[in-house]
């Protein structure tokens, strides 16, 4: 985010991310910040801070990707693999568990 402000400037930048077409890219990259020092800083939750900062990721390549041609759909894919594999990993361990 800097990188960008750096190039655009400060004032064009932040006119850029509350544009109409980034408003929702930049609240929920955003939205990622506040949360992920909030579970860290107030609730002192290891396991909490961990998945608001994979979210935090996940905001931000879907924040980056946006600026490319087809970027969206590569992330919505490439997240779809990997909560399928996730998902398969889970249900291995619950048929382990459960014999």
């Amino acid at each position: 985010m800097v990188g960008f402000a750096q190039l655009r400037g400060w004032r064009q930048q932040l006119k850029h991310m509350m544009s109409q077409e980034r408003l929702l890219f930049s609240c929920a990259y955003m939205g990622s910040i506040v949360a992920t020092l909030y579970v860290a800083l107030v609730m002192h939750s290891y396991l909490l801070c961990v998945i608001c900062s994979g979210l935090q990721v996940v905001t931000l390549l879907y924040y980056l990707m946006s600026y490319f041609p087809g970027g969206t759909q590569g992330v919505k894919l490439l997240l779809g693999l990997f909560s399928q594999a996730v998902m398969s990993c889970f249900g291995n361990v619950q048929r382990m568990l459960l014999k």
